[in-house]
């Protein structure tokens, strides 16, 4: 079976920090894109001892196969599958920057399996199921304009009607998370910033957007010089609606002209950054 798995953009994050705990969690508005992985799935022999989970050249899977592993022995321990499976994955996404291809990769990998195997599996279980894989893959149960908090993984969708061009663009190294995340630690014990909500009206129009692209994590992501350098050229060129996904792994540009997108493309691919077009996953 070949199958499709779509990424995730996190367009706006409001983060809290609990300091007893030392854990920050995140609410996030999260728009999905067609920007996809092609997976392939096939049965392994009768008696094979384990799954063979491999990408094919030329891809980077960095810390996804885990995620993957992990999603096939949790859907095993449920619903008592005795079948091994030969995976082979074609990254397109690229690993590292805050697309949820790990998870879609899981979450689609389990769908795939589930028709394969003909089982009759609830909703309920499903979700039961993605609750304990964690890294967000229950999002993909949903897969539509949604806001998604990362600790409850509660879900609520956000009613949209527009179809914007949607440019990312990568900084040039691997911005870990993990350093974001304590940059804005210590940033927020610094200066008690006070905690954001996000705003879950309808998205009836682009414009609608101009206010909703705030993330907590801004002032912590504008210290890696990439980061910093694409959002104020970004800004200082009035460009209508932009901002950085997730914990600042990537920088997005939304509009509603292919022109203007790919101009953007060419002048930040020519200054050496991989920048690509995609729209949302429908």
């Amino acid at each position: 079976m070949v199958i499709k798995a779509n990424s995730r953009l996190r367009i706006a994050v409001a983060a809290k920090y609990d300091e007893q705990a030392n854990e920050v969690t995140t609410s996030s508005l999260v728009f999905p894109l067609a920007f996809q992985d092609t997976i392939d799935i096939d049965f392994l022999a009768p008696g094979f001892p384990h799954d063979i989970i491999h990408y094919a050249s030329n891809s980077r899977h960095i810390g996804e196969k885990a995620i993957i592993d992990q999603a096939l022995n949790v859907m095993r321990n449920y619903l008592k599958i005795k079948e091994c499976f030969h995976i082979k994955i074609h990254k397109t996404v690229p690993t590292g920057y805050g697309l949820g291809s790990g998870a879609s990769n899981a979450w689609h990998i389990m769908m795939a399996i589930i028709k394969m195997l003909k089982l009759k599996v609830t909703k309920n279980e499903l979700l039961k199921i993605a609750y304990e894989i964690g890294h967000e893959v229950s999002y993909f149960a949903t897969n539509k304009i949604a806001t998604f908090n990362s600790k409850t993984q509660e879900i609520e969708l956000v009613k949209s009607t527009i179809k914007p061009y949607i440019l990312l663009i990568f900084p040039r190294k691997i911005v870990m998370k993990e350093k974001i995340t304590e940059d804005y630690v210590t940033l927020l014990n610094a200066n008690k910033a006070e905690e954001s909500q996000l705003n879950t009206a309808e998205i009836s129009k682009i414009n609608d957007l101009k206010d909703r692209l705030t993330n907590d994590f801004l002032s912590a992501a504008l210290k890696i010089d990439d980061i910093n350098f694409l959002y104020n050229d970004l800004k200082k060129a009035n460009t209508p609606y932009f901002g950085i996904a997730g914990r600042g792994t990537t920088v997005f540009v939304f509009s509603e002209s292919r022109s203007i997108i790919r101009k953007l493309r060419e002048k930040y691919r020519k200054l050496g950054f991989n920048a690509l077009i995609t729209t949302l996953h429908t």
